[in-house]
């Protein structure tokens, strides 16, 4: 990545959202000053575009915005769901003379916005105001209108994929999630959803923090499977392998990022994380997962995609980092976890009389270790996979051959969770599970 040669002005970003509430349930305001500088160098390398004067709709949205005025969240919706329509593969151009010289203009961006916001709304209807249970219906409904099921493909990252070829991906899956989400609920009722947004190495999910007896818990929408596909991550506090954004501060990211010079980028991204962690209790070392072994800062994810700039594919976002490692083709999608039991474990987490604690969950069925290793691959995956402590745990879901069994692995310390935790090789795969969890009895310090 070169450095951006000029910048003639620096630029603050301080983002949050505001408390305050206008009457209108659209309308919301949001504590933050972004002063962007559109004269820079036009360097190729750069990510963002600063050296392109903002849009009429683009410019309007940042004065208010900088002036504290209440802004329109559906419009800011629009926006968003309009930067997938102009870096979408689907876009035409032709040169056009107007009498000062040729210039590129698009010829068919307004139709391929208009059909992408119907879309939307045709997918957004009869979907639930429960968020766990808004993913499997909004599917249902895109897969009947299009006469098939969707299905994986690495290349398919922008939401135009997702409604001409019923193809998506993590960052086009995420995409859809957020911006159905954000048509079913008004922006004073977003705000009361704790929305949020899960970078992990190579890979983006939407999710949800839930409080519990006191403490945030994070739940994670897997839209690269089928179903509700709602996984269970753990407390806020050990969340180390992630990247955890306030939904809403990520689609304003998204809305301003290619507006932006690299240092700005930085600044918004940075400012962002640490809100974020703050609202939630997350760790507050996690901007080092966003460091590489070199000290640069990772702004973009590798693997190919839509977009008008091979410098710059459309799925790089100011928080996403690492590989991602899926093979190019449609891949089918297998069955993700379902939002009834996501709301089971938070009931259970609730009763205080279930012996489950916040810090970690507690089975109360007590095994041995001779009960584990009798099981089947499937049934371990069944009862344990949510509470893994890896991401390969809880999102690693396929079908197990009968004669498939657990075998024990190793039993190390984690400091995170302040447990002990069980290593078992399930299939091809490791899964850790906390001690715990297990509910063991016996002498556990036998097991290496």
């Amino acid at each position: 990545m070169s450095k951006i040669l000029t910048v003639l002005f620096a630029s603050l970003l301080i983002v949050s959202c505001s408390k305050k509430k206008s009457s209108d349930p659209d309308m919301v305001t949001y504590d933050v000053t972004i002063e962007t500088n559109n004269m820079v160098s036009n360097d190729s390398s750069s990510t963002g575009s600063g050296s392109q004067k903002l849009s009429p709709e683009l410019q309007e949205m940042k004065d208010k915005i900088n002036s504290k005025q209440p802004v329109s969240f559906k419009k800011l919706t629009n926006l968003y769901i309009d930067e997938h329509v102009a870096s979408s593969k689907y876009i035409k151009t032709e040169m056009k003379d107007d009498g000062e010289g040729k210039s590129v203009v698009t010829t068919n961006h307004g139709q391929l916005l208009s059909d992408l916001s119907s879309f939307i709304t045709v997918a957004s209807a009869g979907v639930s105001k429960q968020y766990f249970s808004q993913k499997s219906i909004y599917e249902k409904t895109v897969e009947t209108r299009a006469g098939k099921q969707l299905v994986y493909n690495r290349d398919a990252v922008t939401l135009k994929d997702v409604e001409l070829e019923t193809k998506l991906q993590c960052f086009s899956g995420t995409a859809l999630n957020l911006a159905v989400s954000r048509t079913v609920y008004t922006g004073h009722e977003y705000r009361g959803q704790n929305l949020v947004v899960v970078f992990s190495r190579g890979h983006v999910s939407p999710g949800q923090m839930v409080s519990i007896q006191g403490k945030w818990h994070l739940f994670e929408v897997e839209t690269t499977q089928s179903g509700d596909a709602v996984n269970y991550y753990g407390m806020a506090s050990s969340v180390y392998d992630r990247v955890v954004i306030d939904a809403e501060l990520f689609v304003l990211s998204e809305i301003f990022k290619n507006e932006m010079t690299i240092e700005q980028q930085v600044t918004l991204r940075d400012s962002i994380i640490q809100k974020t962690a703050d609202k939630y209790g997350l760790p507050k070392d996690i901007l080092s997962k966003m460091t590489s072994s070199s000290g640069s800062t990772g702004l973009r994810v590798s693997g190919g995609g839509s977009s008008n700039s091979e410098n710059d594919p459309f799925n790089s976002s100011l928080f996403s980092f690492g590989d991602m490692q899926t093979p190019a083709g449609d891949q089918p999608r297998t069955q993700g976890g379902s939002a009834q039991d996501a709301i089971q474990l938070i009931n259970d987490l609730n009763k205080p009389q279930t012996g489950m604690s916040v810090q970690m969950i507690e089975e109360k069925p007590v095994v041995t270790m001779d009960d584990i290793l009798a099981m089947s691959c499937e049934d371990f995956m069944d009862r344990y996979s949510a509470y893994a402590v890896n991401s390969e745990g809880y999102s690693y879901r396929r079908e197990y051959s009968p004669n498939c069994r657990i075998k024990p692995y190793a039993r190390h310390y984690d400091a995170h969770y302040e447990a002990y935790v069980y290593w078992f090789g399930v299939g091809n795969h490791e899964i850790g599970i906390p001690e715990r969890v297990l509910g063991l009895s016996g002498d556990g310090e036998s097991y290496h």
